[in-house]
């Protein structure tokens, strides 16, 4: 599984991407949370091992949880406009709301409703290109709320008379959003592969090698980059001291984060902090 070494939004709360693509996207993950919607072209979205065949309309919210691909159809060109968010931008709530779904919210929006939608993003996308004020940040907090609450409601009312539905999974492995979820609420914990594996009541070694197979790394190096990714985020989005930061990102000693850090990111957590206060007031 291999990891960009800064994320989209590492440095800001939220982030906006209109994106016209025909590569492959392999197994990956975030630490904040993703709503993609599709204008045109079509592809194969991978969710936690399900598979949906992504046509214009195709709306999905992916958690810090979800592992997801994408694979496109051969000389097919997929556009869709995206936006992420971390969970301090949005309501504790909603939030929760995503996290605590059995799985992630997934719809092919009707045409009738595809309308309502492109106004939304559109609307997010001016908005976002416009200078950062208290209001517009408002804006941007409620139209982004409203997109996933609609997307939200239109999930839960299945068979309604809207026309919408949720796409029929081609398969599922529910091993791989286990896994998401529990790192994701106790990364700052130690964490042993035999936790994970007695969670999927699997033996060690057998989890270990399904795991590397699945990822293409070890259970070690993904929660490693997990834990590494959200202290990046923290030290450019709070003032708390490295010692610190380390410790809550299940660090057990400040010696092993900075030098885990620096081989990832090629430079010190210090540094790294100091670039983009840096950048920030250029």
């Amino acid at each position: 599984m291999k990891q960009e070494p800064i994320q989209l939004n590492v440095e800001k709360d939220f982030n906006v991407n209109v994106q016209a693509t025909g590569q492959n996207f392999g197994l990956h993950w975030h630490t904040f949370y993703e709503v993609e919607f599709i204008h045109s072209g079509s592809s194969m979205q991978i969710i936690n091992g399900y598979q949906y065949h992504q046509l214009p309309g195709f709306l999905s919210i992916m958690t810090p949880s979800d592992f997801h691909q994408i694979e496109s159809d051969k000389g097919c060109i997929l556009q869709y406009k995206k936006f992420v968010f971390s969970r301090n931008f949005l309501s504790s709530a909603l939030c929760d709301l995503l996290d605590e779904r059995s799985r992630p919210c997934i719809i092919q929006i009707s045409e009738a409703r595809q309308a309502d939608f492109h106004a939304w993003f559109d609307k997010i996308g001016r908005i976002n290109r416009q200078p950062q004020s208290a209001l517009n940040l408002l804006t941007l907090k409620n139209l982004a709320e409203c997109i996933c609450i609609n997307a939200l409601r239109l999930d839960s009312l299945l068979g309604d008379t809207t026309g919408q539905h949720s796409p029929a999974p081609i398969c599922r492995d529910e091993n791989i959003h286990q896994i998401a979820k529990y790192v994701q609420q106790n990364y700052a914990e130690p964490i042993k592969v035999s936790d994970v594996a007695a969670l999927l009541h699997q033996g060690d070694n057998y989890f270990s090698h399904w795991f590397t197979r699945e990822f293409g790394c070890s259970f070690s190096e993904y929660l490693k980059t997990y834990r590494l990714k959200t202290a990046a985020k923290r030290l450019i989005s709070t003032q708390s001291p490295v010692v610190e930061i380390a410790k809550q990102c299940g660090f057990e000693t400040v010696t092993f984060f900075n030098r885990a850090f620096k081989e990832t990111y090629h430079q010190t957590p210090t540094d790294f902090r100091k670039q983009y206060l840096k950048k920030d007031r250029s």
